[in-house]
């Protein structure tokens, strides 16, 4: 045991905040508080451009898995809508906490396999505090079980609080069409149904009326899962019938088993790009699944190991207070001004890293270059030249990058019709949080923004979105007048290049979702390599035989911390060129529109977990936790 006066845990707790601070000031980061904006406190600037064309599924947050959390919420809908502006509302919506389930909750399903690594570091430090009290073999064994079936709680809770949430706000656009004089509730929601054999006759199943949906959580309490009205079609020549599933009971225990168990979104106009389904319970029930195996093995494991070092451990031998777990060293990490809360928890999940290499990739089918550092969920070497589904491999890709670094060229604009009377178009939707430098051949530059442009139709003749009867397919082309900034008014364009609006350094975690090529491999020196090997960041994860002395803690602390401080330099060191977005003039003029993507990031970046005053989350609800009595809890 350590004789220091002030333990190893204190010391470096205040060591990794000084460190961390220094790193701030260099890299031009903001301090955000560990439970607020899973990524940082980004305003959205190049994520939300790589969110709207659909390299990632959003904003990595594996916050959930961490300490006890609120997730995604929505304000209630507005009021005095058209019936339009009705549907866009709610497939905007819906479109927006799809993508929010995908990047917090299914997208990481293989990272979250490492959390035994986790939950046998807090049993195991529990474990010990009992062997030093002297207290007897089934004492400590059950305190160890008890702690990590606690944290074990509190993780499948974040997960279920999120899928409710989910429901919850399904239930309230439903409540809103319904009570409109123009709408119809089918017309976005084509298989809601007011299932009238429920005990409530209402559209969400909430606490209390369906027992079937009462989930025990490891620690004993019930917690229950609220689940959407929804009529499936016709099954075996049998005719529609109705349905309530949810992670925990995908298609009911007593139903006959049909695929289509999610929530279908449509519009109207029957447009296909508004058509997706989403809170579909077999995209989260791996996940779950995943969590109760884990569970089930660190319980059995933390009786092995308790087994094997009580008697050969004396009480003293391993003080608590030196000794630091992964749940702590990520928390620590968060903490510290320059560390996003992504990165601090996937090095604590044993994500494979290499911080030495930045990869440049290429996306074929939107024409997008980008650059940036990439972590993988398992161990893996990776080649120039390799071509990768994430949806078809075995690895989660996550892509960590500068929003304030995005640059490339712009071709997207008209040139048959050069400046005339200082006015030009845009062949595609200006990105939003991307400035335009507009270069002319008359040696003149003109800046100009999203909110610079007008739509207009075929005939050139304004658009107005605000407009009632306003239609996104009569948009022709980007109208924008440069007379302001120009003297010669009439010329041509020679070149025109795009720059994120965001001046400081900040960084940002998505899941890569879509095909890329890796083009290559830099180190800070710029030189290229054909290979990079991604290794996981821990050496000797946590089992039921391990962690029985002061120096393996102590090792596995200097390697979470030396791959922190190393990832610090990485976004310091001016030899990285993060990243170089290309926008390719062959890109579909779908891809840069902007909707629930960059409704999802702005909420993300201002969104307040915990509790506290985020500006998203405008009121509070109950997620469903309540004890055997049924009194909630809030």
């Amino acid at each position: 045991m350590s004789d220091d006066t002030i333990s190893r845990r204190s010391y470096l707790r205040r060591v990794g905040t000084v460190t961390g601070g220094a790193a701030a000031t260099t890299a031009g980061a903001t301090q955000v508080h560990p439970d607020a904006s899973p990524v940082g406190n980004a305003e959205a600037a190049v994520p939300v451009a790589l969110l709207a064309v659909g390299v990632a599924g959003g904003a990595v947050s594996l916050a959930w898995t961490q300490s006890d959390w609120n997730p995604f919420t929505a304000e209630e809908p507005p009021e005095g809508m058209t019936a339009e502006a009705a549907y866009t509302y709610c497939i905007d919506t819906a479109r927006a906490r799809l993508s929010n389930n995908k990047s917090t909750i299914i997208d990481n399903k293989n990272i979250i396999q490492n959390l035994d690594h986790r939950l046998y570091g807090d049993g195991k430090l529990v474990a010990i505090e009992k062997i030093n009290e002297q207290v007897s073999q089934d004492e400590v064994e059950e305190a160890a079980i008890e702690e990590a079936r606690e944290q074990a709680t509190t993780i499948i809770k974040n997960y279920l609080k999120s899928w409710n949430e989910g429901v919850r706000e399904w239930g309230s656009m439903i409540e809103m069409l319904e009570e409109h004089p123009d709408a119809e509730i089918t017309d976005v929601f084509p298989n809601a149904s007011y299932d009238h054999n429920n005990s409530n006759d209402g559209w969400v199943f909430e606490d209390g009326e369906e027992e079937d949906h009462d989930y025990e959580l490891p620690n004993g309490e019930t917690f229950y899962v609220n689940t959407p009205a929804i009529e499936n079609s016709d099954h075996m020549g049998g005719g529609p019938w109705f349905h309530q599933g949810s992670p925990i009971d995908p298609y009911n225990t007593d139903r006959v088993t049909n695929d289509e168990h999610w929530v279908a979104v449509t519009h109207p106009d029957d447009d296909e790009r508004h058509r997706f389904n989403y809170l579909n319970p077999y995209d989260w029930l791996p996940v779950l699944e995943t969590l109760e195996d884990i569970v089930e093995e660190v319980e059995e494991g933390l009786e092995t190991w308790v087994d094997g070092v009580y008697g050969d451990v004396q009480s003293g031998d391993l003080d608590p207070a030196d000794l630091i777990g992964p749940r702590e060293l990520a928390e620590m990490s968060a903490e510290e001004e320059g560390v996003d809360r992504a990165i601090a928890d996937l090095i604590s999940l044993n994500a494979a890293v290499n911080l030495d290499r930045e990869a440049e990739l290429y996306f074929p089918d939107l024409g997008i270059s980008v650059v940036g550092m990439i972590a993988l969920s398992g161990e893996q070497t990776l080649e120039a030249g390799d071509v990768i589904d994430p949806n078809e491999a075995d690895q989660t890709f996550y892509f960590n990058y500068d929003v304030s670094s995005g640059t490339g060229d712009w071709d997207e604009w008209d040139a048959y019709d050069q400046i005339e009377a200082g006015v030009m178009y845009f062949t595609e939707e200006p990105l939003e949080g991307m400035e335009y430098h507009i270069s002319t051949i008359s040696g003149e530059v003109a800046v100009v923004t999203l909110d610079d442009f007008t739509p207009v139709d075929e005939d050139d003749e304004h658009l107005d979105p605000d407009d009632d009867d306003f239609d996104e397919d009569d948009i022709e082309r980007w109208e924008v007048d440069l007379s302001d900034q120009l003297d010669d008014r009439i010329t041509e364009v020679d070149d025109i290049s795009a720059e994120a609006i965001q001046d400081d350094t900040e960084y940002e975690m998505l899941v890569l979702n879509r095909e890329f090529e890796i083009v290559t491999f830099r180190d800070e020196d710029g030189e290229e390599y054909e290979e990079t090997t991604y290794e996981e960041t821990i050496e000797q994860p946590h089992d039921d035989d391990n962690y029985i002395t002061e120096e393996e803690w102590e090792a596995a602390a200097d390697r979470h911390l030396d791959l922190i401080e190393r990832y610090e330099e990485s976004q310091q060191d001016d030899g990285f060129q993060w990243p170089t977005i290309d926008f390719d003039s062959d890109l579909n003029p779908l891809a840069f529109a902007l909707g629930a993507g960059a409704l999802l990031l702005a909420a993300l970046a201002s969104q307040g977990n915990g509790g506290g005053g985020g500006g998203i989350n405008v009121h509070n609800h109950d997620y469903g936790n309540h004890d055997d009595d049924r009194n909630r809890n809030h």
